[in-house]
């Protein structure tokens, strides 16, 4: 749709056809006359038109393309993509090579990006200059290892965008397969041996991996001058009632449990 100003803006009537042609007549002798023009919701100005030379106005829209592409530049489908107009509109949904792309007229927009459950967001984009617009991934790894250093296989991790969402079980070297997720802030649990401890408010562009470091336990029963007492069955809660070392998960002469066990840190 279209306006022109004269003594404040007047609609003109109707709006462009399928060749994107829309005709007013102007009354009156007017050397220069402005113009807007309104399409998916942003507003584009043209001032002080020579109407006597130029009896078309001509507004031109510019294909946008946005893409999401992962850590090593390759297209990810499946990437929710809106805009703001006006408020927030849909702009579409990147194919097999990434990419999506739309008509818009010439200004400056901001874009969302939601991948996987989050949403980045890039403000004041001049699609001018800005065309295409990327989206980038980065390849998240969680590492789980003792207090050695050493990797620890089995450990369960998850992450936060809209809900709690399954990451992946770390393997022998003690790393999960890497995941990709838009830059930004998450937060991520690591459940081992029944116990789950979270990290908060993660910047995963500065923080990757992200490791989660156990705590080498021990558990000792002494008599009342301090001597180790065998014959005591140890047991900790973590999502239940579990065994503490090795089997028969008893105190020895020294007191002790054999075989430490590596937890995660918590109460």
């Amino acid at each position: 749709t279209a306006k022109y100003y004269d003594s404040g803006w007047k609609d003109i009537p109707g709006s462009t056809n399928s060749k994107g042609v829309l005709l007013h007549d102007i009354p009156g002798i007017k050397p220069n006359v402005s113009f807007k023009m309104s399409y998916a919701g942003y507003t584009q100005q043209k001032s002080n038109v020579d109407i006597a030379a130029n009896s078309y106005v001509v507004f031109q829209g510019t294909k946008v393309i946005v893409k999401l592409l992962d850590s090593s530049s390759v297209g990810i489908s499946g990437g929710v993509v809106k805009y703001y107009a006006s408020g927030w509109k849909t702009f579409g949904t990147t194919d097999s090579n990434g990419e999506v792309a739309k008509e818009l007229l010439p200004g400056k927009y901001s874009f969302r990006m939601t991948y996987v459950g989050y949403t980045q967001q890039k403000s004041n984009v001049d699609i001018t200059s800005t065309n295409p617009l990327v989206f980038q991934a980065i390849n998240m790894v969680v590492s789980l290892q003792d207090s050695g250093g050493a990797g620890i296989s089995g450990g369960q991790a998850k992450y936060y965008a809209s809900g709690w969402k399954t990451f992946g079980t770390t393997d022998g070297t003690g790393n999960t397969p890497g995941v990709e997720l838009l830059p930004g802030k998450y937060s991520f649990k690591m459940t081992y041996a029944g116990y789950t401890q979270q990290k908060s408010n993660v910047d995963i562009s500065s923080t990757n991996p992200l490791v989660f470091t156990t705590v080498k336990m021990q558990v000792k029963l002494e008599d009342s001058s301090g001597g180790g007492l065998a014959g005591g069955v140890v047991k900790y809660y973590a999502s239940g009632w579990k065994n503490f070392g090795a089997s028969p998960h008893t105190t020895d002469s020294t007191g002790f449990v054999p075989g430490d066990m590596e937890l995660l840190p918590g109460k």
